[in-house]
């Protein structure tokens, strides 16, 4: 009578046999469907980017996406910004580096007030951020050139817009007039900071620090100094920035779809 405990031993026999069998099958659809490959000089393989290689993957991984998939990344792009900003005290790391950088001691020296000023600047800090994700998403989604964005983007774009600025709000417990009152900002922010780069352009760039976050911040932080506070305020700026765009690069990256 034959033992039971061979037939484990069997199964996995015959399933990887039958992986081995597809994984063949596959590899040689693959290698029919290929083109034939053009010989290149050695002087065209030198001039061959690495960074273009992570790009090609992004394109070919937005290309795959479906709306489902935007709609979650959109979720967990609201949830790991504001993890971001909340978990890791950067509102209150920048009001309290500037005081101890600067030798102001008095602007985090009352609680109450000290309270009331976290608050407000993350709230103007949570539209850099948002902003940031709102100008770069397109790009990870695919969109290269608004003129030449298919209509299929273009509903993957709308999508991702509306389910993470309603997973932002929910998230906040805003009303409707918070969240609308958050959009309209949002917007100002976008004319204000387009308006500040063609400026900025038209004067041959500028070394002083400029910009609706800039000016509002620096104010906040500071009013007696307003050129130290508008210096600090540009630094946290692209502190912001980068930190959304680390957000979004961790969202779109590549995934078992």
């Amino acid at each position: 009578m034959p033992s039971r405990k061979h037939k484990p031993r069997q199964k996995r026999a015959l399933h990887t046999k039958r992986a081995g069998r597809l994984r063949k099958r596959f590899i040689a659809k693959r290698i029919r469907s290929r083109k034939p490959a053009t010989r290149k000089s050695a002087k065209q393989k030198r001039k061959l980017s690495r960074r273009a290689i992570p790009a090609r993957r992004t394109a070919r991984a937005a290309a795959l996406l479906r709306p489902r998939q935007v709609a979650i990344r959109a979720q967990e792009a609201a949830f790991s910004l504001l993890a971001a900003l909340d978990r890791g005290g950067l509102v209150p790391e920048f009001l309290r580096r500037y005081a101890i950088e600067n030798q102001r001691p008095g602007r985090i020296a009352n609680p109450p007030r000290y309270r009331e000023l976290v608050e407000t600047v993350r709230r103007e800090a949570l539209l850099v951020l948002a902003l940031q994700i709102d100008d770069e998403m397109p790009q990870r989604i695919g969109v290269r050139a608004p003129q030449k964005v298919t209509a299929e983007r273009r509903e993957l774009v709308d999508l991702f817009r509306e389910e993470f600025f309603v997973t932002l709000g929910r998230s906040l417990n805003w009303g409707d007039e918070e969240f609308q009152a958050f959009c309209d900002d949002i917007e100002i922010y976008r004319s204000l900071r387009a308006a500040v780069a063609r400026s900025s352009r038209h004067r041959g760039g500028s070394s002083a620090p400029a910009g609706p976050f800039v000016d509002r911040c620096g104010f906040l932080i500071d009013a007696p100094m307003l050129d130290q506070g508008r210096r600090a305020a540009a630094r946290f700026e692209m502190e912001l920035i980068a930190t959304a765009s680390r957000v979004l690069k961790k969202v779109f990256s590549p995934r078992g779809l």
